[in-house]
Order: structure tokens, then sequence, then C-alpha cells
């Protein structure tokens, strides 16, 4: 591999390394939001549903609900805007607009400083996010270190569960009463498409667990 080769390579780690910090932190903006929203107790599934919502999102809309958390600063708000121009400039433009320096040989080098400029900004955005999680994951006992094992030890990335948006008409097909749990039992609605439904703190939300008819 020759040297410009070597160049050319480190230049798309260093996109890709910044790419992959903008996406951790669009993730970590929605966390705050949804723990932000729902500081109380929250099922799990119901967290993965609130999750996939979000993710439908541009980072515009986000911005939104983010603008709408009491606690975030002036500053703060400021480093969340700087974040949405960098990453959209990353995401939309970046090759465009930097295509003399990336084929002149004598300016490349002036990528590698950007990018890792960037990163460094990035990181100091997620920064922000973990101030912002901390207090949640502290008061339900959340060790997101060890998450972080339980997931590793799968041995591959799991998928995110899908979810559906329910419509404002849905004809229900079946309605009945299930045991969840020993000590629990909760109305399942069923609707055409044959998913399930069950009441949540505000409202619907699809019953994504297996229905075992026999402990009905």
């Amino acid at each position: 591999m020759s040297e410009q080769d070597f160049i050319v390579r480190e230049i798309f780690a260093y996109f890709g390394r910044t790419m992959y910090l903008a996406q951790s932190v669009e993730k970590g903006f929605m966390n705050v939001i949804l723990m932000e929203q729902h500081s109380h107790q929250i099922t799990e599934t119901r967290y993965d549903e609130l999750l996939a919502e979000l993710s439908t999102l541009t980072f515009g809309q986000l911005k939104r609900k983010i603008k709408e958390i009491s606690h975030f600063t002036a500053d703060d708000l400021a480093l969340v805007e700087q974040f949405h121009k960098k990453r959209d400039f990353l995401a939309h433009s970046y090759w465009w607009e930097r295509s003399v320096e990336f084929y002149d040989d004598s300016l490349q080098h002036k990528l590698l400083i950007e990018l890792d400029e960037i990163t460094v900004f990035f990181e100091s955005v997620n920064e922000l996010i973990k101030k912002n999680i901390s207090p949640f994951t502290s008061a339900h006992s959340i060790d997101l270190e060890e998450l972080s094992k339980v997931l590793v030890s799968q041995g591959e990335t799991i998928p995110l569960e899908t979810f559906r948006e329910l419509n404002k008409n849905e004809n229900v097909k079946d309605l009945f009463g299930y045991k969840n749990a020993p000590q629990s039992q909760i109305p399942i609605f069923q609707l055409e498409d044959n998913t399930h439904w069950t009441i949540c703190e505000f409202g619907l939300s699809q019953y994504k667990f297996e229905i075992k008819e026999e402990v009905n």
C-alpha cells in the first residue's frame, strides 16, 4: 500500500468514526427525550415502541422535542444547533463541498484535521447526553455497562423491535382478558391484522409478547 493509499484510507476511517458518533448522539437524544417525558415507571416494551416512533423522525423534528426539555440551558441548546448543522453537513454535503481537498494530495491532511475536530465536538455533545441520562439510570438502578456486556455476549447486534402505528380507524377483531403473569391480568385487543394491543400509560400499546392460550 502506498502512502497516498494509506492517507485516503485514513480519511474514510475518520469519516466513518465521525458518522458513527453522529448516530450515537442522535439515539442518545432520543433516550433523553423519553426519559424526560416518562420519568415514572414505564414498561420495556412501551419504551421500545416509543423509541421506534422517535427513530422515524428527522433530527429537525427531534430538535423541537429537545427544546421542550425544561432543564436544558441556552448553552445546551446552542450545542444541539451546532450538532444539527454539522451532522447534516456530514450526511448530505461533505464529499461535495470537500471534493477539491480530497483529490488534491497536498490538501488531504486538512480533511483529517477537520474530521478530528468534528469528532471532538460530537464527543462533547455526547457528554451532555450522559449528564442528562445519569439521574434517570441512577434512580432506576440501570447499569449501562452491564447492559453493554449482555448485548456483546449475544455475539451479534440484536435487531431493533418493529412496531406499527395505530391508526384512527381500527376495527377490533377480539377482546379478552389475558393472564400475562401469575398475579396479573390485562386486557388484550386483537385487531383485524391479528396484531395484539393492550392498555399502556396513555392509550393502546402494541403487545409483542407471545399469547399463550393455555394460561388464560
